[in-house]
């Protein structure tokens, strides 16, 4: 889906699911395609209906791997300089895209629940807005915990900071990886705390 960004907007960081939720779907389509050639000599014997089977049994498997991954692709939370954008792939013609204004932003926080997310690092992300009742829930995305201190950052740059502060930051922003982009936002935090230096 193409997002439509003014002129003086750009994409700070696109937010999704960790990749581990696709390794079941991986697991079962792979399972699905192996067991058909694992009998592929059996399935061949009944003659036609067993080919029928064999093809069925290989498109099946690739069309649920590459379903689950498509729409996890599609499902994303994309943070631009001025807006929040939430896109949600609800069935394959049916997209919920939701806008809010970055300064609208109220309080961000994240949890980990279970085993699973603190071995591999993910949970929810939880964004709510400032005179709303409205809540955005972002599940199983990587590192909640460092995803949730960027945007806190960002908010905070973006509601003291000047406009060269906010353009220095954004430029940066589309070209480093999370460590630079911490240490970034620290040095624009210090940047805000002493301007003159």
């Amino acid at each position: 889906m193409k997002l439509n960004l003014k002129e003086d907007e750009r994409i700070i960081i696109i937010l999704r699911a960790t990749k581990l939720i696709l390794a079941w779907p991986a697991v079962l389509g792979a399972t699905l395609i192996f067991l058909s050639i694992f009998l592929f000599i059996p399935l061949f014997s009944f003659g036609l209906t067993g080919v029928i089977i064999f093809w069925l049994a290989i498109a099946s498997g690739l069309l649920y791997a590459l379903t689950k991954f498509w729409f996890w692709i599609r499902n994303q939370v994309i943070i631009t300089n001025k807006k929040i954008v939430d896109i949600y792939q609800r069935k394959f013609f049916d997209v919920v895209v939701s806008e809010a204004p970055f300064y609208e932003v109220d309080d961000i926080s994240f949890r980990q629940k279970g085993v699973w997310a603190h071995i591999f690092n993910y949970g929810n992300l939880t964004i709510n807005f400032k005179n709303s009742k409205v809540i955005l829930e972002i599940k199983k995305i990587h590192d909640p915990a460092g995803t949730s201190s960027i945007l806190q950052d960002i908010k905070n740059t973006l509601a003291s900071a000047d406009i060269s502060t906010i353009e220095r930051m954004i430029e940066k922003f589309s070209t480093l990886g999370e460590t630079e982009r911490k240490a970034l936002l620290h040095s624009l935090s210090e940047f805000e705390k002493n301007p003159k230096d």
